[in-house]
């Protein structure tokens, strides 16, 4: 049966039934009983125990089928190898869903895998949500319903505020932290999802429910693995449409097998690459710690999206400024040069300063008025997009007054006012005020830029994410049908896999293909010295390991040599189908991949080409199809761009033309997904002025 159930009763349940409630307090289910009391849970709570021990409050039933209506939610707090009839009751009796909380299930051993899978099918065929096993619970502040465990809930219940964010994690433990630290920060959470080891109820499926939820702003999401990468881009499409960024910390690995792929583009194109090209195919924010993820949700909460990247910054401390300047240019943030009308009115403020930007005040303990002073000419200077003011040590008298004055002008002030809070703990009650406002502050110089940048990055993604695709004729497929009927391995060989891309107007470097030494001798006379001899085959896939390429050949005398060097070599190794000959053309290559992900469908990498580009990982990724925009981006990115700017008096490669090619690939694995496993063109060579195809691989599903 198809699960129809809506994930409410789940998330906002209006009746509880806990099984495994007991008199020991230390226990999950009595923890439970205590959170939902203490965090005021206003719909009815049921106990399961077949000992109907005397609890407080609550009736106790030996059996959920003695209940008298159909739980929205049941606690499953007892041991893994109880959970399978507890879910068959649960079902018996149309409850709405369940939570696990116990361990020792597929992350644990064989058995407790075949222990989940059998949970999973109870559900399934009983229409019936599970959340977990191994799942940390859900922390809803915002409907005050606590179904967790979880220490943080032991804090003082003023503590654990509602607030912007909307949380998921798979690891219920770093939820405790993330809850802890908003708490710290007199900040809250709209809702917090341990999601586990999702048997049934997805990561996918409850940033979905985030998405719709109406309290959350930002969603902050700690990730292990994407189990259901076309739901997961499904609603973070949904996301950038309604306007909620999300901010991923990816940690760990997925324990499942990796794909084997034996072109260049599968063997680099590894999680940590693929996860990061998925990611900023949908404009999400990644970070790497928890800490970071904390931080820069709340600042995405409480901003105004700048307009552009032009900052200015206003501080009273020279190293500050310096390393700020420093930031700014790592994160490709503009710093205006200050205007005459606004130097002119700085002039009076300043002690030992100087009037550059960032500006750096100098001394300010006679004048510390002077800060806000400045901050407030910065607001109405027409060149910056947003300002940032970097408090260090000041004297402590004048704190509050200067957190006023900072409220009172970003209130008032059409451009971002972001606060870098570095003061210490003299200053410590101005960092509170600033952040029981839910004004933008930070307390990290190193990360502070970042997150700017981070921020107009996502306001220019959300602007850009429309596709005009000029879509590749469907006529192609009879030949991609012609070519599976006729090779015995699902890699083409090189000679057929240009064949095949040429059929899509990519161009190749002057080839062709012979068998005997004498109709190599004239092919290399028809397209002139110097050639590149090459073995054809389908089951070659890197050349020079196997050493069946022979380049800048300038003769007869070493066409021969190299021709019978590669007969003699591979003759026993490979089953040959002749040998290509082709120009040789050295020049400034890159490496053009395409694939169809077992999890994202079409992903399109470019990267440094050659055979070095295994030992460099100079590639970027993202989805297919992609626009010109997005290809360009994707070329200035990587760590390689110098080369085709024309370094060291090379000459300059035709941007524009590279970004038509990858755009073209990048729609013919999207249109042939059914078709082509893997495409692979390393090299794409650029030379007298063109972009042209030395070498290509073609898989075929």
């Amino acid at each position: 049966m198809k699960k129809t159930q809506e994930l409410s009763r789940l998330f906002e349940p209006r009746s509880v039934a806990i099984v495994g409630i007991s008199t020991d307090k230390t226990k999950h289910g009595p923890r439970v009983l205590s959170f939902l009391k203490k965090y005021g849970f206003k719909g009815k709570i049921w106990g399961i125990n077949p000992k109907k021990p005397k609890i407080s409050g609550i009736k106790i039933f030996s059996s959920l089928l003695e209940l008298p209506v159909p739980p929205d939610t049941i606690i499953v707090a007892t041991p893994p190898e109880t959970t399978p009839e507890i879910i068959k009751d649960a079902v018996k009796i149309k409850a709405g869903s369940a939570i696990l909380f116990s361990g020792g299930f597929s992350e644990n051993s064989p058995k407790g895998r075949k222990l989940q899978k059998k949970i999973q099918k109870i559900s399934l065929d009983g229409n019936i949500r599970v959340l977990g096993p191994n799942s940390a619970g859900i922390i809803n502040r915002s409907s005050h319903t606590v179904l967790s465990f979880l220490t943080c809930l032991e804090r003082p219940s003023k503590e654990i505020r509602t607030g912007p964010i909307g949380l998921i994690t798979q690891s219920g433990g770093t939820g405790s932290f993330f809850h802890n630290t908003v708490a710290e920060r007199e900040d809250g959470i709209a809702i917090s999802i341990s999601t586990g080891n999702e048997c049934d109820v997805t990561m996918e499926e409850s940033l979905g429910y985030l998405v719709a939820h109406p309290k959350v702003k930002v969603i902050a999401l700690v990730l292990e693995t994407i189990r259901d990468g076309e739901k997961f881009i499904k609603y973070a499409k949904k996301a950038l449409k309604a306007k909620k960024p999300i901010i991923v910390c990816k940690i760990g690995s997925s324990k499942s097998a990796k794909r084997v792929m034996r072109s260049h583009t599968g063997a680099i194109s590894d999680k940590t690459e693929t996860y990061k090209g998925v990611f900023q195919s949908l404009g999400i924010t990644e970070v790497s710690s928890p800490q970071e993820l904390v931080e820069i949700s709340y600042l995405f909460a409480y901003s105004p999206i700048p307009k552009g990247n032009s900052i200015g910054i206003v501080t009273h401390s020279g190293g500050t400024a310096v390393l700020l300047a420093d930031n700014a240019e790592k994160n490709g943030l503009s710093l205006p040069k200050i205007g005459k009308k606004i130097k002119s009115d700085l002039s009076k403020y300043l002690q030992f300063g100087g009037t550059e930007n960032p500006l750096d005040l100098g001394g300010i303990v006679t004048h510390p008025e002077r800060y806000t002073d400045v901050i407030s000419s910065f607001l109405k200077d027409k060149s910056f997009d947003i300002v940032l003011a970097a408090s260090s040590p000041h004297p402590p008298k004048h704190t509050i007054k200067r957190v006023k004055k900072i409220k009172e002008l970003t209130e008032n002030s059409k451009i971002p006012l972001w606060n870098l809070w570095i003061a210490g703990d003299q200053a410590r009650q101005g960092e509170k005020f600033l952040r029981k406002n839910k004004l933008p502050i930070s307390n990290n110089i190193t990360t502070v830029l970042q997150n700017v940048s981070n921020l107009i990055r996502y306001n220019h993604f959300r602007g850009s994410i429309k596709y005009n695709s000029n879509p590749i004729t469907k006529e192609i497929k009879p030949v991609i049908r012609e070519f599976t009927k006729m090779k015995p391995y699902r890699y083409l060989s090189e000679f057929d896999s240009k064949r095949l891309i040429q059929k899509f107007g990519i161009e190749t470097i002057q080839n062709e293909k012979g068998n005997t030494i004498s109709e190599i001798i004239s092919i290399a006379t028809k397209i002139r010295y110097p050639v590149t001899i090459k073995a054809n085959s389908s089951s070659i896939q890197h050349k020079t390991e196997l050493r069946a390429i022979s380049l800048d050949i300038r003769n007869e005398k070493e066409l021969r040599i190299a021709f019978n060097r590669l007969s003699k070599r591979l003759k026993t190794k490979i089953n040959l189908d002749g040998f290509i000959v082709e120009k040789y053309m050295p020049g400034t290559e890159v490496i053009i991949g395409a694939i169809k992900h077992n999890t994202f469908g079409s992903l399109i990498s470019v990267g440094s080409g050659g055979v070095l580009v295994e030992l460099t990982r100079d590639m970027q990724t993202r989805l297919a199809p992609i626009n010109q925009n997005t290809a360009i981006e994707m070329i200035r990115e990587l760590k390689g761009k110098k080369l085709l700017d024309g370094y060291r008096k090379r000459k300059k490669a035709n941007i524009q033309s590279l970004a038509k090619i990858i755009c073209k690939i990048s729609e013919i694995i999207h249109v042939y997904k059914d078709n082509i496993e893997e495409l692979e063109i390393n090299p794409l060579i650029f030379s007298n002025g063109r972009w042209r195809v030395a070498d290509c691989l073609v898989k075929l599903c």
